[in-house]
């Protein structure tokens, strides 16, 4: 393979690894965000005791493990 032939080739996958790195950057992020809702929801209710409480609870569960399924969705395609 000629150098010319290789750098260009990596010049043109250059914005698409881009992209799927910033993505998958984003949604580890998201990830850490749902755990840290999920933390803090905990503390809440321990604190504050309604008749709500497990369903949000249950909620941010819900949002972490959506979260976590997105996360390994967006490896596994891109």
């Amino acid at each position: 393979m000629n150098p010319d032939d290789f750098i260009s080739g990596l010049f043109n996958q250059l914005p698409g690894l881009i992209v799927k790195v910033f993505t998958v950057t984003m949604m580890i992020f998201h990830l850490l965000f749902s755990a840290i809702i999920l933390r803090q929801t905990r503390i809440m209710t321990k604190v504050v005791e309604a008749k709500i409480s497990p369903t949000l609870v249950a909620v941010t569960v819900i949002h972490l493990l959506a979260s976590l399924f997105v996360l390994i969705w967006v490896i596994l395609l891109l």
